[in-house]
């Protein structure tokens, strides 16, 4: 079961916490906890339109799309 918790001001910052129980435990995990914080940093620079995520390695990525990892090397 999963339950996320949206909150913030939603047009500058929001975070969602996320709750996710698992029954019966997957690979000897139980219950796992996240945590994502949002962001508006300003218009959308080259390449990225409103809505994309911008992860920490300057990866982006559309939520709105199915997420596929990167290559493994």
């Amino acid at each position: 079961m999963t339950r996320a918790e949206f909150s913030g001001d939603f047009t500058r910052a929001y975070t969602v916490d996320v709750k996710t129980t698992f029954t019966p435990p997957q690979q000897g995990v139980a219950k796992s906890n996240s945590r994502l914080e949002f962001e508006r940093i300003g218009e959308c620079p080259a390449g990225v339109k409103a809505g994309d995520v911008v992860l920490p390695d300057g990866r982006v990525i559309d939520p709105s799309r199915p997420y596929a990892p990167p290559a493994r090397r």
